[in-house]
């Protein structure tokens, strides 16, 4: 039904247990979500993995629960750019 009607569709509270993450080429969804505890404790090599999949088949990676800006800039130096939570009320107050 997916693809019948294009229907684009997200993963929420992507918890990625298993070091293949081939399943996400087939499901192919627009974004994953994932508490940002998730993302700063996975080591380099888990991200890279979750990484070379996401990137090939164009899905963003969500870091949620972000809640101030050491967070943010942690986030960012695990090259995770898109943010959901307080943080973004705290930068859209900066601009």
């Amino acid at each position: 039904l997916f693809e019948k009607y294009n229907i684009d569709m997200g993963i929420y509270e992507f918890i990625g247990e298993s070091d293949d993450y081939q399943y996400l080429q087939d499901l192919r969804p627009v974004y994953i979500k994932g508490e940002k505890d998730y993302f700063l404790t996975q080591s380099d090599q888990a991200l890279s993995a979750l990484r070379l999949i996401t990137d090939t088949v164009g899905i963003s990676l969500i870091a949620t629960g972000v809640m101030n800006l050491e967070t943010l800039e942690e986030l960012n130096a695990k090259d995770i750019h898109v943010i959901q939570g307080k943080a973004t009320e705290l930068i859209e107050l900066k601009s």
